[in-house]
């Protein structure tokens, strides 16, 4: 199922507040599109090991901090999803509307005696078969903000702790009307 059909589907009506609804007004697609020469200079010298599965939302918000006098670069937060799983809430990093994702990637499983998951690659733009991202984009201006409220990462999206100000419209996203 595509996340847009996921997120019409569990969105309530239109008079109602939520995380699903406001992604399906506000946010779009992000293509699989590979990065130019010139953005994938941009992530030479990031050492893409450091950032940890599950971890989305710290990896891509202290990964944005890195690009605050860079234009180009965007945090996003939203639904990702690949082909064997529903739709996931989930924060990367867009370069020119494509997807550098520092969570995500190609993964492998390990034998079974270490139960580890390695990650052969991160997604950079060109997004495997069956994947999808559908998101906003906020600011490294927007980050910074949560980040000092919070003094940690968290999602911008559902930041209940000081009541999902994105949703209420006191906190805009990029392009945010």
């Amino acid at each position: 199922m595509s996340i847009k059909k996921y997120l019409r589907q569990s969105s309530p009506g239109t008079g109602h507040l939520s995380i699903n609804s406001y992604l399906l007004r506000r946010g779009h697609a992000y293509p699989s599109q590979a990065l130019s020469v010139e953005e994938s200079a941009l992530f030479t010298d990031v050492d893409f090991t450091r950032f940890k599965l599950k971890q989305c939302y710290y990896n891509a918000q202290t990964l944005m901090m890195e690009f605050q006098d860079n234009a180009e670069v965007k945090y996003a937060e939203g639904l990702a999803a690949n082909n064997t799983q529903v739709p996931t809430f989930h924060a990367w990093l867009s370069v020119n509307g494509k997807v550098v994702d520092p969570t995500w990637g190609r993964l492998r499983m390990e034998p079974k005696e270490t139960l580890q998951v390695v990650r052969l690659s991160h997604i950079m733009g060109t997004l495997p078969p069956g994947w999808e991202y559908w998101g906003v984009e906020f600011s490294c201006e927007d980050v910074a903000i949560a980040m000092v409220a919070h003094k940690s990462a968290i999602s911008i999206l559902d930041d209940y702790e000081c009541r999902w100000p994105v949703l209420h419209g006191k906190r805009g996203h990029v392009g945010a009307s």
